[in-house]
């Protein structure tokens, strides 16, 4: 018996085409869930995912209402309770936040200074 396990790295390679055509989370997202190999993947991890790639690709959602036009996509969400959904949609606006913050300050952010 052989166990594999999936992962999605090998979505990254389409999600990042995609991402270089300036599409949107949620047009990503729409049409990689057509997609019956990435299936497999519940919606909210594959949303994660895209989101991460995205914020690496600096093309950062302007506004928090585009990730939950996004989110409210998802069948799952929907379901949820209302403090759930707002933790969730903090969650993905913090991903974009982060990495966002990374970049703007530098690790080595110290001057030297110079001794006479």
């Amino acid at each position: 018996m052989e166990i594999t396990f999936q992962n999605l790295e090998w979505a990254v390679p389409t999600i990042q085409k995609m991402a270089q055509k300036n599409s949107g989370l949620t047009t990503i997202f729409r049409r990689i869930r057509k997609n019956k190999k990435y299936s497999f993947f519940g919606d909210i991890v594959l949303l994660l995912c895209i989101s991460s790639i995205l914020a690496d690709e600096s093309k950062r959602p302007k506004t928090r209402s585009e990730i939950s036009y996004a989110l409210r996509k998802i069948e799952e969400y929907k379901q949820m309770p209302k403090k759930a959904k707002m933790e969730l949609l903090d969650q993905f606006y913090g991903v974009f936040l982060a990495t966002e913050k990374d970049k703007k300050s530098p690790v080595n952010n110290k001057k030297e200074v110079k001794k006479y």
